[in-house]
């Protein structure tokens, strides 16, 4: 009987099994708000880009624009993103606050696109995120404009930033993606592009393929 049960243990771990694919050979999967314009069509932005790294992007819809960062942290989409303030808002109520009182106070006319509070803004998001997941360095697009006033982080600069599950994305992912896309896209180009998607003129889609091109 001894003999038996061993025979049977060496058959089995012999047995071929089915292995998953690796997060990072996945199609990544780019959560949106696809009711909202501007999330619509960066979400396209996104997934259209990541053939640059030999990865294939997909949109994914989500119903609540507030589980963002939950989402990725689950796995249940790699990359989502939004704008600094409004997120900082969502992940850390009382940093946000406490940023958009010391913001108020600050006298500087330009503040909203200074350096300082880019950093500011962007590092209490950054710290706020749970440890699954990783924001990239915010962009040079401003976005959001429409931004719930009862967010905390409402009045705070809203520069474009994405977000990932971190052993979804390589390197090659975030450099020639989402980096790339950071470095490039202006705050003229996103409001041009989400009011082409808003105003009906070309299905999101087409808007990001045609920016993607240029």
């Amino acid at each position: 009987m001894a003999g038996l049960t061993l025979f049977g243990s060496a058959c089995a771990a012999f047995e071929p099994t089915m292995q998953e694919p690796s997060l990072q050979n996945s199609v990544v999967s780019v959560g949106a708000d696809l009711a909202n314009p501007e999330q619509k069509v960066l979400a396209e932005v996104y997934a259209q880009s990541f053939p640059r790294s030999g990865r294939e992007g997909t949109v994914i819809g989500i119903g609540n624009e507030q589980d963002r960062v939950s989402l990725v942290r689950n796995g249940a989409v790699l990359v989502a993103f939004g704008c600094t303030g409004e997120l900082l808002g969502i992940s850390d109520p009382a940093a946000a606050k406490s940023l958009a009182e010391e913001f108020a106070q600050d006298e500087d006319p330009n503040k909203k696109l200074s350096e300082e509070w880019k950093s500011k803004v962007y590092d209490a998001f950054s710290r706020s995120l749970p440890g699954e997941v990783m924001a990239t360095d915010a962009g040079d697009a401003q976005g959001c404009e429409g931004v719930d006033a009862s967010n905390p982080g409402a009045s705070l600069p809203q520069w474009v930033v994405p977000f990932y599950l971190k052993p979804s994305l390589v390197r090659e992912d975030r450099v020639k993606v989402l980096n790339e896309i950071a470095g490039s896209l202006t705050t003229k180009e996103l409001k041009e592009m989400t009011e082409k998607v808003r105003d009906g003129k070309a299905p999101a889609s087409e808007v990001a393929r045609d920016w993607l091109s240029h």
